[in-house]
């Protein structure tokens, strides 16, 4: 899995991303008429460890099958298309086998 294909699946589900494209990348249902995000549900880092999926609320979620990162944002923005999401849902954490991580997990957040 790679940046841009994850960003050309979600776009062709009709939803937004954004990022560096190197570490992160921002995927949003919503987008506003100047361009700007308006709603904006969460973020995509890629780590050596795997992929890592965080919420606003600053929860922070292992992506256990690469294969499978497309599916798992385009399902969670059908999900909450109107609103922030502060956390993921159980029913999505289920089925896609999330595993919530620490904040201070080196894996996830390796020291400067």
């Amino acid at each position: 899995m790679t940046y841009h294909r994850l960003a050309e699946a979600v776009s062709k589900a009709g939803f937004f991303t954004s990022g560096n494209w190197k570490h992160s990348m921002i995927c949003a249902s919503k987008i506003g008429a100047d361009g700007t995000f308006t709603v904006i549900n969460f973020y995509v880092d890629h780590r050596e460890a795997g992929w890592f999926l965080g919420v606003l609320g600053g929860r922070v979620y292992r992506m256990p099958d690469p294969e499978r990162v497309p599916e798992l944002c385009i399902e969670w923005l059908r999900r909450r298309p109107d609103r922030l999401a502060y956390d993921i849902d159980s029913h999505i954490r289920r089925e896609f086998d999330l595993i919530e991580v620490e904040p201070d997990d080196s894996t996830v957040y390796p020291s400067a």
